[in-house]
């Protein structure tokens, strides 16, 4: 194996012994090759990390420095990194209940179990948030909130900041009761009542739909009946490598049923941003002859 030549070369087998020649990380493309050995076997796949001109991508969820679960990313740099994916755009998001309480507040879920914390906002850095972030905003960037919904039924979102924002993500990380002793199927049902409360309040994009599923043991069926949930409200769904993989038979149902698609990387490192070639591989498998073009959500608010 060698990295010498940038232009790179295919694999060659002489003698018995297989040579390759991968593609060079800092150049155009940003090239880089997978090696598989099993035994005496040896494949090479060779991969590339800018995304393709076509269908135009956006990256709908990066998280900010403003985020209490960010790592290393910052709104500065990943723009910049957006734009050296070749991305069409990016959405910078942040956690409303995150910039409404304090850490300790959020964490303890005390904006989802005791809705008056979020709603006083006694910790807000809401203002703050606008204040650096909203400048950013362009043709290129968009800027949002993602919002989860209360034990009252609500959004954990204030009317005026509903105004500037270009998109909201709905999300589930609490379900807004105690779930300790409910049984799978009264799990599912509260997650399809949550779910139908926050997509009738107003959201543009659900979030990592089944992530609150830990297990990832979803009931079938419940996925044709979110599906049409979004198609009713014409809300998109969001795929999402974050921490588990998609299920890719709901966005089957979706596809289905007409409702767009988002491509989110969530990230909370610089290095995540842009990471949406597991996304374009799903939908590609999904879409068979369509035109992804047709598939995939684009945020409607000028942001200039």
């Amino acid at each position: 194996l060698s990295g010498h030549y940038h232009a790179s070369a295919s694999q060659k087998v002489t003698g018995g012994v297989n040579y390759c020649v991968a593609p060079v990380l800092c150049s155009p493309s940003m090239g880089y090759a997978l090696v598989t050995l099993a035994g005496r076997e040896v494949s090479i796949e060779q991969r590339q990390l800018h995304l393709p001109n076509s269908p135009a991508l956006i990256d709908t969820h990066v998280h900010t420095e403003h985020a209490y679960c960010g790592q290393t990313v910052a709104a500065a740099g990943a723009i910049e990194r957006a734009h050296t994916m070749g991305l069409a755009g990016i959405c910078l998001i942040e956690h409303a209940p995150q910039l409404y309480c304090s850490p300790e507040e959020f964490w303890a879920a005390k904006h989802i179990f005791r809705p008056r914390v979020w709603r006083k906002a006694k910790h807000s850095r809401m203002e703050m948030f606008r204040q650096d972030i909203l400048p950013r905003r362009s043709d290129f960037v968009r800027v949002g909130l993602e919002v989860e919904l209360d034990r009252d039924g609500e959004l954990t979102l204030h009317d005026e900041d509903r105004d500037w924002a270009d998109l909201l993500l709905g999300a589930i990380h609490w379900l807004p009761a105690d779930t300790t002793k409910l049984s799978d199927a009264e799990f599912a049902s509260l997650f399809l009542k949550t779910s139908e409360a926050m997509i009738q309040g107003g959201i543009d994009v659900l979030a990592h739909p089944f992530r609150i599923f830990r297990d990832g043991q979803v009931p079938k069926d419940v996925y044709a009946r979110l599906a049409e949930m979004l198609a009713s409200a014409n809300v998109a769904a969001e795929i999402n490598f974050h921490i588990n993989r998609p299920n890719q038979e709901f966005f089957v149902e979706c596809i289905a049923r007409g409702v767009k698609v988002t491509f989110g990387s969530d990230s909370h490192f610089i290095s995540e941003v842009g990471a949406i070639g597991p996304h374009l591989d799903m939908l590609r498998g999904i879409a068979g002859d369509r035109d992804l073009s047709d598939l995939l959500y684009r945020p409607g608010r000028s942001g200039a």
